[in-house]
């Protein structure tokens, strides 16, 4: 009976049979290949392959799916039953047509002519006195190396084979070092006359090339944040213009004579009455599906060491937001400053199960591995926990003093741009919300002593936001030594459409 309700139901309902989900892997030269663009080419819906090939799309038999990836040939497949798709990616770099190649895998001599220093958007770097690993390459000893650029990838990703060490050009980019979290790569970040690439960098002319400057290590962190987590390599071209500073001094007179306005955050806002978890969860339940304000309330909360009630909120926000990842990651960060180790890893982990393998290159998730990682040393988690975790990052028993900064916002499509100035002057600005195609409501970033002096953190709202701005920041002290520290926690609240650029805070790296 129930056999022949179905049968009935398929010819009533045929699209039981046709509509249903494939599934597939996708691998290039027997390797599983990430981020891999799959599309079904009649719905226009589409998904990514995760760190292991792997890919789910809903589709209807005689439908096609279009997959594709940068460097690789585009291919079409028409679905002609459900049976698990492999698909081989095939590189669709050109030919370089009799180009010469010259150099091996270990150059027996280059020039020696290095520089001593070399400028990024930051400032001025004193390599011997940087404590980063840094290899220097001059223009002249890559310039007949490649002939033009293959496929989409510049000829310079290929003109510093062997001229590098552990330098190997990867699908998504270059790979100087070990994954910077689990189970992804990190590639390194391509700066270029003070502009800024994630992956492969675009064309340029090995003509004009100065010098070229890979930072390994800890060194891309130090002042890139997460971006930096694979390396840097920094490239000075004849073309590029020096790069801008601005001028910072400590009296807003004297920025106002140099044409600069910065303004001090107000100290007042509307929470400043709340003193307790009792009234902080009263005004938490009048918020009710306000996440915007429920978020800046639990910010508040950790400002004023209510971290217990600010894990409520998170608790409450969890309960309804479909952004499970974020406040998570949330809920665990809260449970980590407060002392609650066990509770802080699983609710860690909770997170990653909830990425489920798709936001493995997004900011959080680099974010989430590098306070999972700390907490895993400086708790001693390594026989107390059945999970399996890698150390990527250089702790040390020494007081190493590299500050992380945490800085968090309400909303991931709030239009604003965070301006970071350095003990030299000279001020890096990176852009977040919705009118710069940027989902994020973190960005960490790594600050050693290397180069010492007070380092100034601004603010600016950018466009027209739909609510007013409530942020956090989270200043940790020596973050790759081996002791426990207090974190520091600091809220700002600014109305929305005031568009003026405010002092957020200062750190002086002695």
């Amino acid at each position: 009976m129930k056999k022949d309700v179905f049968i009935l139901l398929l010819i009533i309902y045929p699209s039981l049979l046709l509509s249903q989900e494939i599934r597939g892997k996708v691998f290039y030269e027997n390797r599983p290949l990430e981020g891999v663009n799959i599309i079904n080419a009649a719905t226009l819906s589409g998904t990514s392959s995760n760190s292991r090939g792997k890919f789910k799309l809903p589709v209807t038999l005689g439908d096609s799916i279009i997959v594709s990836f940068v460097g690789m040939k585009t291919i079409k497949r028409k679905i002609i039953n459900y049976e698990e798709l492999i698909i081989n990616m095939e590189s669709d770099y050109n030919a370089l047509d009799g180009a010469t190649v010259v150099g091996s895998k270990k150059p027996s001599k280059y020039s020696r002519e290095k520089v001593k220093t070399f400028e990024n958007s930051f400032g001025e770097v004193d390599i011997k006195k940087s404590g980063y690993s840094i290899n220097q390459v001059l223009g002249k000893d890559i310039v007949n190396s490649v002939g033009r650029d293959r496929g989409l990838i510049p000829a310079i990703v290929f003109a510093l084979e062997g001229k590098v060490s552990s330098y190997q050009v990867g699908l998504g980019g270059v790979v100087l070092r070990g994954s910077g979290s689990i189970n992804t790569t990190s590639y390194a970040l391509w700066e270029i006359d003070g502009q800024t690439f994630d992956g492969f960098p675009p064309h340029v002319d090995l003509n004009t090339v100065e010098y070229v400057n890979v930072v390994k290590g800890l060194g891309g962190t130090a002042l890139y944040g997460t971006r930096g987590r694979g390396g840097v390599i920094v490239v000075k071209t004849t073309l590029g213009k020096r790069l801008n500073s601005k001028v910072k001094n400590s009296s807003n007179d004297e920025l106002g004579q140099k044409g600069i306005s910065y303004s001090q955050t107000s100290k007042k806002h509307k929470f400043d009455n709340l003193r307790n978890e009792k009234q902080i969860i009263e005004t938490a339940k009048y918020l009710s599906q306000d996440f915007n304000g429920l978020r800046g309330l639990a910010y508040y909360s950790q400002s004023i060491g209510e971290q217990l009630a600010a894990a409520k909120i998170y608790r409450m926000i969890l309960s309804n937001s479909e952004d499970k990842i974020n406040s998570m990651r949330d809920l665990a960060h809260t449970w980590a400053i407060s002392g609650r180790t066990q509770k802080a890893w699983n609710s860690y982990m909770i997170a990653l199960k909830e990425n489920n393998g798709e936001f493995q290159e997004a900011n959080i998730y680099k974010i989430i591995f590098n306070e999972m990682e700390r907490l895993y040393v400086t708790e001693n988690l390594e026989n107390k926990v059945n999970d399996k975790f890698e150390i990527k990052s250089d702790f040390s028993n020494s007081q190493k003093n590299t500050t992380r900064i945490v800085i968090e916002w309400c909303n991931p499509g709030h239009n604003l741009s965070i301006e970071v100035l350095n003990p030299n002057l000279q001020s890096y600005t990176e852009n977040f919300g919705s009118a710069f195609q940027k989902n994020d409501r973190i960005q960490e970033f790594f600050l050693d002593d290397t180069l010492k002096g007070e380092w100034v953190f601004n603010l600016t709202q950018e466009f027209d936001n739909q609510n007013d701005l409530k942020l956090k920041v989270t200043i940790y002290r020596n973050w790759f030594s081996y002791s426990k520290t207090v974190a520091q926690i600091k809220y700002f609240e600014l109305e929305k459409g005031d568009n003026r650029t405010y002092y957020l805070f200062n750190l002086n790296m002695l």
